[in-house]
C-alpha cells in the first residue's frame, strides 16, 4: 500500500464499502467506509487475520464488541456491526469526523 488513502482489498464487507484507509495500529486498519443499506458513512476497523488465529483471540473480539456495543456515551463511538471475512474480523462503529489524536495532542503547549 502506498499512500494513507489508498483502498485495500477487499474493496467490499458485507454490505459496507471501504473508501479509504484512515490510519493504522498493532492489531489492525481503520478505513472510512460507506453503509449501502442505511446510507450512511461508517468507520471499519479490520483486525487482522494474525491477530484472530487463535479461538480465544477472536472470542474476546467478539465479547468486546457486544459490551462496547451496549454503550451508549458521547465519548464512546457505537458499534453497528461485526463481519467476520476471510481476511479477518471488521467491527463497523460510528464515523466521527474531526480531528486524530495525535493532531490534538500536539497542539496542547509544553508546560
Amino acid at each position: 500500500m502506498g499512500s494513507e488513502s489508498d483502498i485495500a482489498s477487499p474493496v467490499k464487507v458485507g454490505a459496507y464499502r471501504v473508501e479509504e484507509r484512515l490510519g493504522r495500529g498493532g492489531m489492525g486498519e481503520v478505513y472510512r467506509g460507506f453503509d449501502e443499506r442505511l446510507q450512511r458513512p461508517v468507520a471499519l476497523k479490520h483486525v487482522l487475520k494474525d491477530q484472530v488465529k487463535a479461538a480465544l483471540a477472536l472470542e474476546r473480539l467478539r465479547r468486546e464488541a457486544r459490551a462496547i456495543a451496549r454503550l451508549n456515551h458521547p465519548a464512546i463511538v457505537q458499534i453497528y456491526d461485526w463481519v467476520e471475512a476471510e481476511d479477518g474480523c471488521w467491527y463497523v462503529m460510528e464515523l466521527v469526523e474531526g480531528r486524530t489524536l495525535k493532531a490534538e495532542i500536539r497542539s496542547v503547549p509544553d508546560y
